[in-house]
């Protein structure tokens, strides 16, 4: 992974040399490495002393890639100069820095991963892998063919010096930011940054193909050509790219402003996109099974999925096989990983031992993930599960304090049941007693019978008072008196528990289901408000921009606070531990391929099978534009990379190949039908409880969403995130 930036004044004037001199000092003065690339320990010793400018610019890019820093300057005509500048993070093969140049000055900065499509040996760094078949290269079409190729996120910038050509872009899910700065007649930079630097606007690069801007005629202002994928989509939108007026092109590609720069649509050399056309079979009357007309006479949602697993033989053969290829694409982002490096930690902080780290809140997405990488990962390895909550606290009615009733509350899965032991199938027995066991483990003076009550009981609600029992260390419990906020009230002493929010509660009771003989490092990670609002004024507000909702704001702080990694351990909350795992699973996408939204229930409710069709094409074609560019922003901002194994291409391949009818059957329940396929998956692992999870986002399950007390919609403008 790495922090890349290009930068250029594109038109030709006295006004531009002279600035273009002040660009280049400018930028060559903003990184320098004090090391040099052979000084490097293969040991991937990450305590590196770096000659930094202290600019805004070097921050971010540094703390994307804080193994190697360099930056590089290429003529792209007489007049105009270009600085490129690569921050990386090792994480395969030989550390290389970046841009990667050759002898006749070609030049790449990649930030990506190729994990197919090209080999790339163990021991080799794909940059530089890459960086030597470009060089090979010696058409347009040879470049893009190659680009497209790549199995895995990336985002790139080339110049191809001898054809005075500069490419860039992004995958076509968009999981690697790339931003730009366009000129204007008032300010004249061209800029790609991985991030948002300067006082500058920036828009993200729409992931709809590669872009070529052509510096062959010295005297005129540069060309831009997008060569699109094929059957490209607008995001959000179901307008064609090659439908699109040559006079709207520039404004759908760049809305924040005006600009001079010339741009053409080159639909010659369409390029084969790797989103898949989806099946479109809708012969759902052949399918309907009395599981779906009878649900009420079943115990519970985990009798349910028994009984689907055992009566349809084509959903359990689809789910072995769909188990199988999310296994072999988790298995290509855990392995080939840097390990027995060092990371450096304030002296209170000790370091977990863990090379991989899951993004883990208890539900179904991210459990799947932590049981399959456990099949994917060396047995004697740990591995980090990432559970952030957000402090609550304690609201006062007119003479109340509302909080948490010690009653047994109405389960939100009516009629389910489904962590009771007579309810599960002779599997469930042996594997619940499994969870048992692991769950004791990670307690200190539990009892049996409080554990027993997590892993055979009730369902997660119900199950609340057991998890916040003496058994699991609550040094963050405190007591509520009335003086604490208003005298004279006959209150009762209350026990509260700021950080008692439900993916803390689903992540205790998911942890119990995985795999008793690994070592999980499950690290709660308490944020205050007031670091919320320190850190984002401070770092999360630049890296969520260019986006700027409130649904922005709450989900790229969870993030951020997330992938830090910094918390306590659920069995000893003695010291602070900080994960040092640079890479980290996340379960984003499993929703927009199997119908895991409340969006998607109702468009089935009003509009069928064929409109909830229809709704799931479109989300594969928007998923660029949503959050995955942002997401990538947040966690890069620790040094550690995202990885998304529910958008392997060959895992989207295969599932665009199910019909939709057979991923997700709307007719049954909530926690049901939503993501069928994926909870008989789940089913299989052992997972029996996460199994019957309903869907719960990560701004409520981690319950950021109440910090700020207000009233607003998450598509709304947040006033809080302010860039400049």
């Amino acid at each position: 992974m790495c922090g890349i930036r290009f930068s250029c004044l594109i038109y030709n004037n006295e006004l531009n040399e002279k600035q273009n001199c002040q660009n280049e000092k400018q930028e060559n003065k903003l990184i320098q490495d004090s090391r040099s690339p052979s000084s490097h320990s293969d040991s991937g010793d990450s305590a590196k002393t770096f000659t930094l400018a202290d600019t805004k610019i070097a921050s971010k890019l540094r703390n994307r890639g804080p193994d190697f820093c360099t930056t590089y300057s290429v003529n792209l005509t007489n007049s105009c100069i270009g600085t490129m500048t690569g921050c990386v993070l090792h994480l395969r093969g030989n550390l290389t820095p970046q841009p990667v140049t050759d002898e006749t000055n070609n030049a790449l900065l990649w930030n990506g991963e190729i994990f197919d499509g090209i080999q790339v040996v163990e021991d080799e760094n794909d940059t530089q892998v890459l960086f030597n078949a470009l060089t090979k290269c010696t058409g347009d079409d040879t470049v893009l063919k190659l680009i497209e190729s790549i199995h895995g996120p990336w985002a790139f910038i080339y110049w191809q010096a001898d054809a005075k050509k500069l490419w860039f872009g992004r995958d076509m899910f968009g999981r690697r930011s790339l931003l730009w700065h366009l000129p204007s007649l008032e300010d004249n930079q061209f800029i790609l940054s991985s991030v948002a630097t300067e006082n500058q606007d920036f828009a993200e690069i729409p992931s709809v193909g590669i872009f070529v801007l052509d510096f062959t005629q010295p005297e005129v202002c540069p060309s831009l050509t997008l060569y699109p994928w094929c059957n490209c989509r607008w995001p959000g939108t179901s307008t064609k790219l090659i439908d699109t007026p040559g006079s709207e092109l520039l404004r759908q590609l760049y809305p924040i402003n005006s600009t001079n720069l010339s741009t053409k649509l080159d639909i010659k050399e369409t390029l084969s996109s790797w989103i898949p056309s989806i099946n479109k079979n809708l012969d759902i009357e052949n399918f309907a099974s009395e599981s779906v007309l009878n649900v009420d006479q079943f115990l519970n949602h985990t009798e349910l999925l028994h009984h689907i697993l055992t009566t349809d033989s084509e959903l359990n053969m689809l789910s072995d096989a769909l188990i199988d290829v999310l296994q072999t694409a988790v298995k290509k982002r855990v392995t080939t990983l840097p390990r027995n490096y060092h990371v450096t930690t304030p002296q209170n902080v000790q370091t977990s031992d863990a090379n991989i780290a899951i993004l883990f809140s208890g539900g179904l997405d991210s459990t799947l993930l932590a049981a399959v990488a456990d099949r994917c990962t060396p047995p004697d390895e740990s591995i980090d599960l990432l559970n952030v909550a957000f402090e609550q606290r304690p609201t006062f009615g007119k003479n109340k304090l509302k909080e948490k009733k010690q009653v047994k509350k109405k389960t939100r899965f009516p009629k389910d049941h489904s962590s009771s032991s007579e309810a599960r199938p002779e599997i469930g027995l042996e594997r619940i007693e499994n969870g048992f066991d692991h769950l004791k483990d990670i307690s200190q003076g539990s009892n049996k019978s409080d554990f027993e009550e997590i892993s055979l009981g009730k369902s997660p609600d119900e199950s609340s008072d057991a998890l916040n029992s003496s058994d699991i260390q609550k040094s963050h419990v405190t007591t509520i008196t009335p003086s604490s906020h208003h005298d004279n009230v006959p209150y009762k002493n209350i026990s509260f528990d700021p950080y008692d929010v439900p993916d803390r509660v689903t992540g205790i009771t998911a942890l119990g289901e995985l795999n008793p003989n690994r070592k999980w490092n499950f690290i709660e990670i308490n944020v205050t408000q007031e670091e919320v609002q320190k850190m984002r004024q401070s770092r999360i507000s630049s890296l969520i921009y260019p986006l700027q909702t409130v649904l922005d704001d709450s989900i790229g702080c969870a993030v951020w606070f997330a992938s830090q990694g910094v918390g306590v351990l659920a069995n000893n909350r003695s010291h602070k531990i900080k994960s040092k795992a640079k890479v980290i699973l996340c379960g984003m996408a499993a929703d927009e391929q199997f119908a895991g939204y409340s969006r998607h229930r109702v468009t089935f409710n009003t509009k069928g099978w064929q409109g909830l069709l229809n709704e799931i094409e479109e989300e594969m074609w928007r998923i660029s534009s949503r959050n995955l560019g942002r997401d990538d922003r947040i966690i890069s901002d620790h040094g550690k990379e995202s990885r998304f194994p529910f958008l392997d291409e060959t895992f989207t391949q295969f599932v665009s190949t199910i019909p939709i009818y057979k991923r997700a059957d709307l007719r049954l329940p909530r926690g049901l039908g939503e993501k069928l396929l994926l909870r008989l998956c789940a089913y299989k692992l052992g997972l029996f409880k996460t199994a019957v999870q309903p869907k719960r986002a990560i701004q409520f399950g981690s319950k950021i969403a109440k910090m700020d007390n207000r009233k607003e919609k998450g598509s709304d403008t947040c006033d809080r995130l302010n860039y400049n």
